[in-house]
């Protein structure tokens, strides 16, 4: 993620792809709900042997409605999750590899 001059990622930049993520998934909540009630009241305005096909369309396309507000939160949490590992490991090894980095012309994970 972000800049592409080094190895790793920032998680600082993947916590706020999380959020991003998240603010999305957030926006999905009860789109099945919704999508059930657009399709619902155009099969309503439907000439009448035109009815069923809304209703066996809103069958058809509800599993995967579904699937897409899960597969939101999920993408937001494991952001979040790789965020957090990414910190804590950068947290764990700070002290272990500072002598190390003695030299280096630019910053590592900043």
């Amino acid at each position: 993620m972000g800049k592409k001059d080094g190895v790793g990622s920032n998680p600082n930049e993947a916590l706020s792809k999380g959020d991003t993520a998240e603010a999305l998934a957030n926006a999905m909540n009860n789109l099945d709900g919704r999508f059930e009630d657009v399709v619902s009241d155009a099969g309503a305005a439907a000439k009448e042997g035109l009815k069923s096909s809304y209703v066996n369309y809103a069958e058809w396309r509800m599993s995967f409605i579904k699937e897409l507000q899960v597969h939101g939160q999920n993408l937001s949490e494991n952001l979040k999750a790789g965020a957090g590992e990414t910190k804590k490991t950068d947290d764990d090894n700070t002290n272990d590899f500072e002598s190390s980095r003695r030299g280096l012309s630019r910053s590592v994970n900043h």
